[in-house]
């Protein structure tokens, strides 16, 4: 349940705010509290009219302005003159729910004058870069893993990779600082002088298509994947509780061995005080820079806990929304909680309000339960969708998945072996690029096992159900 003072506050604001993305799904947040919020996405998917049977308005830019789009991204649809022309006519000031910012996307905002609800690209890259992440979490007194920033150079020297090993061990994890886009595309776990081949092979083929420079080279430690979320607000820093990541399983392609990130278990683990306490003041800490550098609402630091000592690192961060929403923001309002997104519009709104961070820090900080996979094309060539498989609550019993109904929320699965589709799902015939995100599941429960691995039966699960997909590599690709 949401305050009422800030639901006061939210209903009493006048603008338009729309959320753009590329799906609907991973926008529609705000649509729990914000009476007059509306979304546009890229896709005519087979959600949408979930979405809106429950009162949802969101309009796609294929189907409802019947436009095709030359790629699928946020940039696109802003450029869309029947967009822009259709924003202009709304009530104003009109403001732009954003995953994430670009210089391009505000450029197009700016001439158009409307607002942009994230963090401009200029403040926000310099935390996304990782060579400067790591030399700022030494500035800030954070616990480091133990390696080194080095020139990408350095490493074509002779022995560099029994170097590395002389002085950091034989299990090593590199990550190009530059590389801002997630999936796990700038991590490798670099094991053998064969890994570190390969890894070199990697930055060849990326520098292709981008400039980069240095690559941190850390211990490799054993533990679990885990992150924290982050609201910067104009009386402090609020967080949620630790929460565990699923990393490198069988929903997306590749070798799995980069730490690519394919959702959450909420219900995997309860992690003990101590490392809660940890995790707090990191977030803390560096909550508080960013609020200096003029930083506002949500971020995400990844965190890896040593199962060994149990200290927590933070490895990352994520300047903006992250991955976990807004299944998150579902969770929060299941349980009562006050969502991080009220707080994140309610700043970027600059809007009046009050708040007793050291209160809602314990109200967020609530145990959640459920969990969700990302569904990527797992092959390395385009695929045709050439099953049917619709959006809404499935169950899988006795190795068969049935669609049952409509639906998108946690709360709407009923039994233990129900799960729902949702997030961009497309239709039959469609076709998805290599790698390409095309869905997500949603669990009431936990789906990893003891070793962070996926259950057995949500692994039967996962390929019955990409089976049902009936995905056929196009022709052409």
């Amino acid at each position: 349940m949401i305050d009422s003072a800030y639901q006061k506050t939210l209903q009493d604001f006048s603008g338009s705010v729309v959320g753009i993305g590329v799906t609907a799904f991973n926008r529609i947040g705000p649509s729990f509290f914000l009476p007059s919020y509306q979304i546009i996405c890229a896709k005519k998917s087979s959600d949408l009219p979930i979405f809106k049977d429950n009162g949802i308005a969101v309009q796609s830019v294929e189907g409802d302005f019947g436009k095709k789009l030359r790629s699928y991204n946020s940039l696109e649809i802003l450029r869309s003159q029947a967009v822009q022309d259709y924003l202009n006519a709304l009530p104003q000031p009109v403001w732009i729910y954003l995953y994430r910012s670009s210089a391009n996307i505000e450029e197009i905002c700016d001439k158009q004058g409307w607002q942009v609800l994230t963090n401009r690209s200029h403040l926000r890259d310099k935390f996304e870069n990782k060579k400067y992440f790591r030399q700022l979490l030494k500035q800030l007194n954070l616990p480091l893993i133990k390696g080194k920033t080095i020139a990408l150079n350095e490493l074509k020297k002779p022995n560099a990779w029994q170097s590395l090993v002389t002085e950091l061990g034989d299990k090593l994890v590199f990550q190009l600082t530059e590389m801002f886009k997630g999936g796990g595309i700038g991590t490798t776990f670099v094991f053998s002088q064969t890994d570190f081949e390969q890894f070199l092979q990697k930055v060849t083929t990326l520098k292709e298509e981008r400039e980069l420079s240095h690559v941190n080279v850390v211990q490799f430690i054993q533990g679990f994947n885990s992150s924290i979320t982050g609201c910067v607000t104009k009386y402090g820093i609020l967080h949620g509780p630790v929460q565990t990541q699923i990393i490198d399983q069988i929903v997306s392609e590749g070798d799995n061995k980069h730490g690519r990130f394919c959702g959450h278990d909420w219900s995997f683990k309860a992690y003990s005080e101590n490392v809660q306490n940890q995790a707090n003041q990191i977030v803390t800490r560096f909550g508080e820079h960013l609020a200096k550098e003029g930083y506002k609402g949500i971020f995400g630091l990844d965190l890896m806990i040593d199962q060994a000592s149990g200290t927590v690192y933070s490895i990352e961060c994520n300047p903006r929304y992250t991955g976990a929403f807004p299944v998150y923001t579902m969770l929060s309002l299941e349980i009562g909680e006050t969502p991080f997104d009220v707080f994140h519009l309610m700043e970027h709104l600059d809007l009046e309000y009050e708040v007793d961070i050291e209160t809602v820090n314990r109200t967020l900080q609530q145990a959640k339960s459920g969990a969700h996979l990302v569904l990527h094309n797992r092959k390395e060539e385009w695929v045709k969708v050439g099953g049917h498989m619709p959006a809404g609550v499935c169950t899988f019993d006795e190795g068969n998945i049935v669609w049952l109904r409509p639906g998108f929320k946690p709360s709407q699965i009923q039994a233990d072996n129900e799960f729902i589709f949702t997030d961009g799902c497309p239709h039959q015939g469609d076709l998805i690029k290599p790698g390409l995100r095309f869905g997500k599941l949603i669990f009431n429960k936990g789906i990893l096992d003891q070793n962070q691995q996926l259950q057995d039966w949500t692994k039967q699960l996962v390929e019955k159900f990409y089976q049902a997909m009936g995905f056929e590599v196009a022709s052409g690709s």
